[in-house]
C-alpha cells in the first residue's frame, strides 16, 4: 500500500508512463506492467541514491515490463499435440509420437 506522500508522486509523475511506452515502442496492453513499475519506484525511490525520480522510475518501469514480458512468453511456448507442424501439411505433433511410450527404471 502505498503512503500518501508515495501516492502523490506517482500521480503527479503519472505521465513518465506515456514517455516511457513511447520511448521503448510499448504496446498500450503493457500499461499497466509501467503503471506498477511507477508504483514500485514511489516505494523504494531515495533522494540519495543520485538519480532523478523519473530517471529512477524508467528503470522500475523498464524492468517491471521486461519481467511480465518473460513470463508471457514463457507461456506462450505452450505446444499442443493436435497443432500443424508445417503450414503446408497436415501432420501433427500426434502423429510423429509412438503409440506407447516405454520408460527405463531407474
Amino acid at each position: 500500500m502505498l503512503t500518501l506522500e508515495q501516492q502523490k508522486m506517482v500521480e503527479e509523475n503519472h505521465n513518465l508512463i506515456y514517455g516511457f511506452m513511447h520511448k521503448h515502442k510499448i504496446s498500450p496492453d503493457y500499461y499497466g506492467s509501467a503503471a506498477l513499475g511507477l508504483c514500485n519506484a514511489a516505494i523504494h525511490y531515495d533522494p540519495s541514491f543520485g538519480a532523478t525520480f523519473a530517471t529512477y522510475a524508467y528503470k522500475a518501469m523498464l524492468q517491471q515490463y521486461l519481467c511480465d514480458k518473460k513470463l508471457e512468453l514463457k507461456y506462450e511456448c505452450a505446444v499442443s499435440l493436435d497443432g500443424k507442424i508445417l503450414k503446408d501439411t497436415e501432420t501433427t505433433l500426434k502423429d510423429l509420437l509412438a503409440d506407447e511410450v516405454s520408460y527405463l527404471d531407474l
